[in-house]
């Protein structure tokens, strides 16, 4: 219900244009949204009053505060109640209805101050007082009132924009969440399961867990960085993973030509590290390709070691002519080959110090030898471990984790 509208004023008998920007924010920030609004909006009480006080002395002070501090009791209320749902659906309804006593009232005090100044011996000095005196006190008022809306209206904007950029990050991570769902895997006596828990948003680790014929594919990569950019890299990178996927087999093929990808499509100062492993289940050989990642760890059953298993090798879109080879090893039944990212391992304890690699494996090895060899229950169990360990509020980096069992 607007009364006048133009590119620089909006006057609307219902503040919602003003006030949406903040019907979302937590209590703290409305209340204090309705303290600014009181202070702000004392200042023209003040001037009403000693404006009046400074022409009509102590005579119709009681009337003067008493309309001024009903406009301002006015404009508390409404803004009070604009602030919260309930409050805002009554207050809208029953507005109208509020401004015929609210009328009233100003009225009858305009009409007490105009009785007495209309009185046969008053001069037009004082008519002439009394319509400055108003005119001033509704432009006091009308002048603030305007004013916060000009800056209500410039936070509506912000909010606006802000409410679009996060249309798109929810949006973005919908997407990210399809991508990474869990994947388990099951082949004859070999299983696998994979899951990725992001730390933002938008997080920048990838993963990849499929089967060919007797063969297992898996692979654990992670973008720098946890930015709109990074979540976007991350997603053109595991699409073009399962591109090659499809007519290729070789981790260390494929991870040159997702190199070269990589430099084609971001700038420099983006990267991302990778370990892709490929299990011939028939044969029991293992090939690892690693990227700049964290070594594939690879639990053999039978010492109850817990081996790394590394090649060498420089990060995804560091250098066009890097080189990539596999590094071979044999597995054998009851095994567990794990690939991971680092945010599993950079876990703060009770000092708030990084940990070293050594927390991780420990936990490792102590739930496979609790018999946690099914791979779902084992990358849960280990996972929980990290995150109660963890004495920050929550992970700081992208955790993920694949488990095979062989």
């Amino acid at each position: 219900m607007s009364l006048f509208n133009n590119k620089y004023i909006q006057f609307n008998l219902y503040r919602d244009a003003d006030l949406e920007a903040f019907y979302d924010i937590d209590s703290k920030y409305r209340r204090s949204i309705i303290f600014a609004h009181m202070m702000i909006h004392f200042l023209p009480v003040l001037i009403v009053v000693l404006f009046f006080r400074e022409y009509w002395g102590e005579a119709y002070m009681l009337e003067v505060w008493s309309i001024s501090l009903l406009c301002y009791a006015a404009i508390i209320v409404e803004t009070t109640a604009y602030m919260y749902p309930k409050s805002r659906k009554h207050y809208k309804r029953l507005f109208p209805w509020l401004l015929i006593p609210f009328a009233i009232i100003c009225g009858y005090g305009g009409y007490v101050i105009g009785a007495e100044v209309f009185k046969p011996e008053s001069g037009l000095r004082q008519l002439s007082t009394l319509y400055t005196s108003i005119g001033v006190g509704c432009g006091v008022f009308l002048w603030t009132y305007l004013g916060m809306s000009l800056i209500l209206k410039a936070s509506r904007a912000i909010y606006t924009k802000k409410a679009a950029i996060e249309a798109d990050v929810r949006f973005a991570t919908e997407v990210q969440k399809r991508i990474l769902e869990d994947v388990a895997i099951e082949k004859d006596s070999t299983s696998a399961y994979a899951m990725s828990v992001p730390a933002n948003e938008l997080g920048g680790d990838f993963f990849e867990l499929s089967q060919q014929d007797d063969t297992i594919l898996a692979c654990v990569g992670d973008v720098s960085g946890h930015s709109f950019g990074a979540g976007l890299l991350m997603t053109m990178t595991k699409s073009a993973l399962q591109t090659h996927l499809e007519y290729n087999s070789d981790p260390s093929e494929i991870t040159k030509a997702l190199n070269g990808m990589f430099l084609k499509q971001s700038d420099r100062a983006m990267y991302a590290t990778m370990a892709m492993l490929k299990l011939n289940i028939s044969s029991q050989k293992a090939e690892v390709c690693n990227a700049g990642h964290l070594p594939v760890l690879h639990y053999v059953a039978a010492t109850e070691e817990l081996v790394t298993r590394r090649n060498k090798g420089l990060g995804l879109g560091m250098v066009s002519k890097a080189e990539y080879t596999n590094l071979e090893f044999s597995v054998d039944k009851e095994d567990v080959l794990f690939l991971y990212s680092d945010g599993l391992i950079e876990t703060r304890d009770e000092n708030l110090e990084v940990r070293d690699f050594g927390f991780f494996e420990h936990i490792i090895k102590r739930r496979v030898a609790e018999n946690h060899t099914d791979p779902k229950k084992l990358t849960s169990a280990i996972l929980k471990d990290t995150e109660e360990s963890d004495y920050s509020d929550r992970f700081e980096d992208d955790a993920t984790l694949v488990a095979i069992k062989v």
